[in-house]
């Protein structure tokens, strides 16, 4: 196979995936992501046919790199908000709901997110109260488009917070930069999360 097969395996695979044809799908899909593997619109029918089959991380992982690579993929952050909050993961769900929101106002999918997810998160018991409220504070400038001020305001927490929860600052600073396209300054902050806690797969880089 090459290039120009591509266009070819990737209507093959999208149209498996939309019948429930699931290994088919995961087949076609695999082969057009060793053409082009950042190709965003496999590695989001790829997640779809994972998520059938129950496999979410694997799901995760395949949307968190169509996002890498195309971070305006409204249906790739609802889908991973819809993961993410499956797996009680809700502070990040909100955040990628609120980001597909923005980019896409009509999306009722997202908007009914983000009413539900933003009434029933709390943070975390282990986490302190001063990085919830760094979280929700950071959120709002993301979701202003202000991703400076929000990445500043992780920036304060690191230098004022407990160690024992820097790798979670990181790693929402690190979202941040992801979702507003900032893909090599996202890495170093990713990196810096896994660096303090190794275990902490949710910083994993795609």
């Amino acid at each position: 196979m090459d290039l120009k097969d591509l266009p070819q395996l990737l209507v093959q695979g999208i149209e498996a995936q939309a019948r429930g044809a699931n290994r088919e799908a995961r087949e076609l899909l695999q082969g057009v992501l060793r053409l082009e593997p950042a190709h965003a619109a496999a590695l989001y029918s790829l997640a779809v046919v994972e998520s059938r089959e129950g496999r979410v991380q694997e799901a995760l992982a395949a949307l968190d790199r169509a996002l890498a690579a195309r971070p305006d993929f409204t249906q790739a952050l609802v889908a991973r908000a819809q993961l993410r909050a499956q797996a009680g993961d809700a502070p990040r769900a909100l955040a990628d709901a609120r980001a597909a929101l923005r980019l896409d106002p009509a999306s009722a999918t997202a908007r009914d997110l983000v009413n539900k997810l933003g009434a029933s998160t709390p943070a975390p018991d282990s986490w302190p109260s001063t990085l919830a409220q760094a979280m929700a504070r950071a959120q709002a400038l993301q979701a202003a488009g202000q991703v400076d001020a929000a990445i500043g305001v992780y920036g304060a927490w690191l230098r004022e917070g407990d160690r024992e929860h820097a790798h979670v600052a990181l790693y929402n600073a690190g979202v941040v930069l992801t979702q507003a396209g900032r893909r090599l300054e996202a890495e170093g902050y990713l990196r810096q999360a896994l660096a303090l806690k190794p275990d902490f797969t949710m910083g994993s880089i795609a």
